[in-house]
């Protein structure tokens, strides 16, 4: 499975999620803030859409996912590691 395909899965699955950080391979990040109390469901999926699509998901190295409750959570991209 792909990066993009186990991040979508996970986000799409977990409608606690208030914030994504993505981490490059070079070490830059990019954050996307899903505020769940101001966001009705048709602004949050705009807001996923983005989020999939903006991102370069080859050279992506790490995905963390805070949930409303403060808990982060790493994504384990571990399965799209061991095809490569």
């Amino acid at each position: 499975m792909d990066i993009l395909s186990i991040v979508r899965q996970y986000l799409t699955s977990a409608n606690e999620v208030t914030e994504v950080q993505v981490e490059y391979k070079d070490g830059s990040t990019m954050k996307y803030v899903f505020s769940a109390k101001k966001m009705n469901e048709a602004v949050r999926e705009a807001a996923l859409l983005s989020l999939f699509n903006d991102v370069v998901w080859e050279e992506v190295e790490e995905v963390e996912v805070e949930m409303s409750n403060g808990e982060k959570v790493e994504i384990d991209l571990d399965d799209e590691e061991d095809e490569a």
